[in-house]
């Protein structure tokens, strides 16, 4: 009986690991980024974008007391279940040595309504990692990647 009922689970579990839906970029399998977790975006132009350089986005973590109004958020959520997140964000450019310098500090709204991470000098369309400029002009794609690994032999 026990080897019918293992072959009946995996019967059940197969077809929904192949239905699954690929995440929004910058998300946990459960929605949206965690609280004490950072996440790194790195956007390269398409073809022909002539002056457009590479971006690498540091969407850092929420500090104490962001995480302490994260209560206060979760219900809100009952009452409007999906918001936007705004968390401090650093953005880099490449630098002359092949790493990466920071640019700028800013704030980016990641929102799982709209799939959208905007930030000061564009949007990124987080079903498909489409890199947008402020005018909603494509210029190139973006994919989630090991930040820290990047930044290691960075002048950070």
């Amino acid at each position: 009986m026990r080897p019918l009922a293992l072959v009946c689970l995996l019967i059940l579990l197969v077809p929904a690991g192949l239905r699954a839906e690929p995440r929004p970029l910058l998300s946990s399998p459960y929605g949206e980024l965690c609280t004490t977790c950072e996440g790194y975006a790195l956007c390269e132009p398409d073809a022909g974008q002539g002056d457009v350089q590479a971006l690498l986005l540091h969407v850092q973590s929420l500090n104490f007391w962001q995480q302490v109004g994260t209560i206060w958020s979760w219900l809100r959520h009952l009452f409007a279940p999906v918001r936007p997140e705004t968390r401090t964000t650093v953005l880099y450019r490449p630098a002359d040595d092949g790493g990466w310098t920071p640019v700028e500090e800013t704030r980016a709204v990641l929102d799982m309504g709209t799939q959208r991470i905007d930030y000061p000098g564009g949007w990124i369309d987080r079903r498909d990692g489409a890199w947008h400029d402020t005018g909603d002009r494509r210029i190139g794609h973006c994919v989630a990647v090991n930040g820290r690994e990047l930044l290691s032999g960075s002048n950070e």
